[in-house]
This record gives C-alpha cells, sequence and structure tokens, in this order.
C-alpha cells in the first residue's frame, strides 16, 4: 500500500514599507517560533515561501534563520518555493516585470541557500491564464492554486486533489491544488490526519497540498501557543508509515504523463481589478506605476540608469498599497508613500544629467480615453485632469513625495451608524477643487460632507484651452453653472495652471453669464498629504504671523478658521525641512482640517489620517457679463 501524499507549507510575505519593528513583531510571534519548531521535527517536510523582502530583512537582521533555513535544506526537510521578490498581484503587471520578479527571487535564493527553486508562489493566488508562459519563461516548473478553480476548471470532486498541467503558448507547468479545509479552517490535527490515512487506506492517489499563511501568526499567536502545529507535526511524525509529507520538486520529477486543463481567472483577480474602479487612488497608484514602465523601457545606451529605474518600479509594485481586503492596503498611507516614493525614484533614475529639460505634454495617463497634463519639472512633477480641472499628483522630487497620495472617506461594508458620522466623500480629494457654497456653511458642515453645493464644477470636465509647451502653462475652462436662490446662473471659470521651478500659480477668472448679478461664495481646495515631520500651520496676515495649529496628522478631528488671510505656510520641522507656502492674490478665509478615514485594522476599526484639508474662500459678487479674478500659487521650498 503506498503513503497517502501531503505537501505542506507557509507562504509568508511582509509589505514594502513595513517598519523594522513591525518585522520583528512577526519575527518573535511568527517565523522564528514556527522554523524552530519544525527543526525539532525532522522527519516532516515543508514547502516554504518567503518574499524577497523578508528574505533581505532576515540576511539583515537575523543570518541566525538563514543558517537554521540552510541545515533543513542540507538535511533534505524543506524547500524553499520562489516566486515574484516584492510580493506583487502578477496578472496586473507588465509581462517583462512578471519574470523579472521571479528571476530576481531565484538568484537572490541561488545565493544564500546555493539551491536553484523549481515552485513559484502567486502572491494572493490570483491568477490568469498567460501567468503560465511567463512562469515557466522565469524558469520555473510548478505553482500552487487553491482548489476551487480547479472545480471551475471542470474537475469534480473525486479527482481534485491531483495534480495537473496547465499551458500558455506551448509553455506548460504542473499546479497543485491548496485543500481549503487543511489551509485556511484549521480544523483540528487529528482531523486532518484521520482524513489523511482515511485516503491512504483505501490507495488513494491524491495529494494533497496544505499551504498556510505564516502572517495569522503574526496577529494572533494561537496557532503557537495552543501547540496546534506542535500537535500536527506529532501526528504527522506517529503516522508517517501511512503519510508521506513530501518536497513539491520532487514530486513532480516522479510524475508521468499528466492530465492537462485550462484554469479561468480567479474570482479574486476580478475583484482585485474592481479596486481600480471603486478606488480612485488604487487606480493612480497603477497608472504611475505603468507609465513609469514605459519611461523606463525608452531608456536608451545607460544599462545603470535603465536597471535602478526597473528596479524601482519593481518594488512600487507590492501588492498591499494598491487594495483593501482584509488589511489597510490602500488605505495605510505609509504603503502608498512608499509606492510613490520608489515610482519617483525610478523616474529620478531615468534622467540623465545635462540632459534633462523641463517639459509639459498630454498623455493619456489613466487610460480612461481622454488626455491628462504632465508637468516635469527640475523640482516638482504637476499632473492635471480634466475632470474637476484639478491638480491629482504633486511630487516634490527632492524628498521623492507626493504631497497628492491622498485617500478619499469611501463608505465600506464594515462602517457603523458611528462611523458615519465621520463623513463620506463624493469626490476625490485633490487640489485645486472649486466650489461655490452657501453663506450658511460651516468648516464643519463642509467636513462631514453635510453642505450644499452650489456649483456645477466640482467633478465635471473642464476643456483645454491651450497648452503652452514653451512657457509652461495650461489652460483650461468650464461652462456651468451656481444655484442662487435655486434658480442656475450661468458661469464660466477659465482656469490657468502656469508652472515653475518649485511652484505653481493657479489664475481663476470666473465670468458671470447670466443677465443679473451673482453674489455667492468661491472656494478652491488643496489637500495636501503630509509628512511626520510636517507639524504646524503658519497664516499671515499683512505683516502679521500667527501658529494656528500643530501636529497636522492627528487624528483628532480639529478644525481651523481664520480670516484676511494673505499666505499660509506648513512647516516641516527637523530633519527635512520643508515648507509649503499657499498664497492668494485676495485675502482668503482658511478652513483647515484633518482628512481621517474610519478603516477596519484587524478587528478594530480605527482613524487613520490621510491628508489635511486647507479651503480657501472668497465672498464674490459678479455683474452680468463681467468676471472676477483670483491667483494662489503654491510653492514648495526645501530650507537649509
Amino acid at each position: 500500500m503506498d503513503r497517502i501524499k501531503l505537501v505542506f507549507g507557509t507562504y509568508n510575505s511582509s509589505p514594502v514599507g513595513s517598519t523594522n519593528d513591525q518585522l520583528e513583531a512577526a519575527y518573535n510571534n511568527s517565523y522564528r517560533p514556527f522554523l524552530k519548531l519544525l527543526y525539532s521535527y525532522p522527519k516532516v517536510n515543508a514547502a516554504l515561501h518567503y518574499s524577497g523582502v523578508l528574505l533581505e530583512w532576515f540576511v539583515e537582521k537575523h543570518p541566525e534563520i538563514i543558517s537554521l533555513l540552510n541545515e533543513m535544506i542540507k538535511r533534505n526537510q524543506i524547500e524553499i518555493i520562489g516566486g515574484p521578490f516584492y510580493n506583487p498581484i502578477l496578472a496586473i503587471i507588465p509581462n517583462k516585470d512578471r519574470i523579472s520578479q521571479i528571476e530576481y527571487l531565484t538568484t537572490f535564493i541561488r545565493k544564500y541557500f546555493g539551491k536553484r527553486t523549481r515552485g513559484c508562489w502567486i502572491p494572493e493566488k490570483i491568477w490568469e491564464p498567460t501567468l503560465s508562459s511567463n512562469i515557466k519563461t522565469s524558469g520555473m516548473e510548478y505553482t500552487f492554486l487553491d482548489e476551487s478553480l480547479f472545480r471551475e476548471a471542470g474537475i469534480d470532486s473525486n479527482s481534485v486533489n491531483r495534480v495537473f498541467i496547465t499551458e500558455d503558448q506551448g509553455k506548460y507547468i504542473h499546479v497543485f491544488p491548496i485543500n481549503k479545509s487543511f489551509s485556511e479552517d484549521f480544523i483540528k490535527p487529528e482531523e486532518i490526519v484521520g482524513k489523511l490515512i482515511k485516503a491512504a487506506d483505501i490507495d488513494s492517489p491524491d495529494v494533497y497540498t496544505m499551504m498556510i499563511d505564516g502572517s495569522i501568526n503574526n496577529n494572533s499567536s494561537n496557532y503557537q501557543t495552543d501547540g496546534w502545529y506542535d500537535h500536527l507535526f506529532t501526528l504527522l511524525t506517529e503516522n508517517r508509515r501511512k503519510i508521506q509529507t513530501l518536497n513539491p520538486g520532487r514530486y513532480i520529477r516522479t510524475l508521468g504523463s499528466v492530465k492537462k486543463i485550462y484554469f479561468p481567472c480567479t474570482s479574486k483577480d476580478r475583484y482585485f481589478r474592481q479596486n481600480f474602479t471603486k478606488y480612485s487612488e488604487s487606480n493612480l497608484l497603477y497608472s504611475k506605476m505603468m507609465y513609469m514602465h514605459n519611461i523606463a523601457s525608452q531608456v536608451k545606451r545607460d544599462k545603470v540608469r535603465k536597471k535602478n529605474a526597473r528596479e524601482e518600479i519593481m518594488m512600487s509594485q507590492c501588492n498591499a498599497a494598491f487594495w483593501h481586503n482584509n488589511t489597510p492596503g490602500i488605505y495605510c498611507n505609509i504603503l502608498r508613500k512608499t509606492a510613490y516614493k520608489h515610482l519617483i525614484n525610478s523616474e529620478k533614475s531615468t534622467r540623465e544629467k545635462g540632459i534633462f529639460t523641463t517639459s509639459l505634454s498630454s498623455n493619456d495617463f489613466d487610460f480612461d480615453g481622454s488626455d491628462e497634463y504632465i508637468y516635469q519639472g527640475q523640482y516638482i512633477n504637476a499632473y492635471v485632469h480634466k475632470k474637476g480641472g484639478v491638480l491629482f499628483e504633486l511630487d516634490y522630487l527632492p524628498k521623492s513625495w507626493n504631497y497628492l497620495d491622498t485617500m478619499a472617506r469611501y463608505r465600506e461594508k464594515y462602517h457603523t451608524k458611528e462611523n458615519e458620522l465621520n463623513g463620506f466623500d463624493w469626490y476625490t480629494r485633490h487640489a485645486f477643487i472649486d466650489h461655490f457654497l452657501e453663506d450658511s456653511c460651516t468648516v464643519e458642515t463642509f467636513s462631514s460632507m453635510n453642505f450644499k453645493e452650489l456649483g456645477s464644477f466640482v467633478d465635471s470636465d473642464y476643456s483645454l484651452t491651450d497648452l503652452d509647451r514653451e512657457r509652461k502653462t495650461l489652460s483650461l475652462n468650464n461652462k456651468g453653472y451656481v444655484k442662487i436662490k435655486n434658480k442656475k446662473k450661468n458661469l464660466k471659470i477659465i482656469k490657468i495652471y502656469d508652472f515653475k521651478m518649485n511652484s505653481i500659480q493657479v489664475k481663476y477668472s470666473l465670468q458671470n453669464l447670466s443677465d443679473t448679478i451673482m453674489i455667492t461664495n468661491f472656494a478652491s481646495e488643496l489637500n495636501l498629504s503630509l509628512s511626520k515631520l510636517e507639524n504646524k500651520l503658519v497664516i499671515k496676515t499683512n505683516a502679521n504671523e500667527k501658529v494656528v495649529k500643530e501636529n497636522l496628522l492627528s487624528t483628532d478631528i480639529k478644525f481651523s478658521e481664520s480670516e484676511n488671510i494673505r499666505e499660509i505656510n506648513i512647516h516641516e520641522a527637523k530633519k527635512k525641512k520643508v515648507t509649503i507656502s499657499i498664497t492668494g492674490s485676495k485675502k482668503f478665509s482658511l478652513w483647515e482640517f484633518p482628512v481621517v478615514t474610519m478603516t477596519k485594522i484587524l478587528d478594530k476599526i480605527e482613524p487613520v489620517y490621510q491628508s489635511s484639508c486647507f479651503l480657501l474662500k472668497w465672498p464674490i459678487s459678479i455683474e452680468p457679463s463681467k468676471e472676477w479674478k483670483v491667483s494662489v500659487i503654491i510653492k514648495l521650498e526645501k530650507n537649509n
């Protein structure tokens, strides 16, 4: 009687941008105790996947773990599984990057473990049929997918626990089915072993695959402290005459002819792409990644610059910053900032010193069928969208920081009635958003989205009037309306962006197209996603200066209101010393407050700082056929 076969293992990753403290906690709660326990059961074989970020950290901070893994490899107890280095969703990145990500981790594994891995872990198990050719091209021979996908491919329940082959463009790989009840439900070890023994008694040809998410132990050490793994390993050792734990790479070399099947896209893949639809911020980050991929591919002759640019792009592709599921994901400010940092660094790498010149161009950046406008300067990048005529990206290159990497407050299924008091946004949090407000509107009602918008300009399309590449100016216009006493009055806004070395001037011209006087309140909203060091808001009224708020990143919703302002300065303290100034050509009233999302983190809903909102407001009165003008300048300076 043949023994029933079991592939047991764990997959482990940590997002790019994780702090050392976070990694240390995961190391102490999960990685170290698990490996020490597994080492003490030499008869239990395991397939282990670690992302490149984790392995790099092990090498730097805990080389003893690398030594322990090497010892288990030498005694043929474990097999290291490869995959994409920075844990991207393979389905959404370019083919070339898919292969580079996998080969990068393969090279790292060979360097530190002396073995060329043949197995490829697919992050989040998100599958597309074309991945099989990419994986094979990368030198991989097998991967793992959820058993549910085997059923969707037409395999009946009696045959689902077997290895199959799948193919694309003549390149095939073996695929192991991951048993859900073993891997995700954490049933009692005796139930697992009992089911395996029962299959062994009937000479089943099945191979059961048990791949457990190692991050479960990062958040809860129950499976360590209650002895779940210890109990499982004890039972597997005691029953090894009936149950064979095996290394998958060796197993597939024993197989002869294997049935070929074709898997559909996973439902997770369909869900993942819907993040680009639900979250505008996710779509913009994805668009930036694709944009930089295209720019990096155009670098010629200089292999070093091209290599550096592509490595930065790969670091930006870590999946955690692109979506929100069981982890904060895109709601985590530091993860988004880290992704943007690498993308900005990538662009800086593509620029050849002494040759790069500033430019203003049009490009369908976000793949919506219409051009956006991109200014690339020596110190800043600035991207403008026709929808709302807004500034949606503002990169300060010396700091590799996107000040418009903001996040709107979306309604999520887990939100309670209490969370709803925080407010939900009906537009994305960009800069130079054009509002018309009632006299009764307050900073509190505006913040909670309980205000009435009188104009039609916030999310309507602006048209291009002129793009002057030489002068670096962009002129947009929009004919809409403003409600005055519930009657729509026609109004035209001309909006001119003037891009300078480290500043942007936006010139507004509001033209009354109605036949009656227009009396209302016009406001321009700017949202800036600040760093932890930026902590002081200073206002200027003529020659006077006054600090009105410190610790702008606090998640306590505190409002500030000021009148007759000429200029505001946001000071960054201590190390980097960046000052952001916002100046108006006419005195304005200022509303300021933090934009805070209520985000599920593990089992709790917690406030998370996303950006700071600055609303510049003017009372206006425009006679028929007349216009009202104002300009706003935002400037970024790195102080000495």
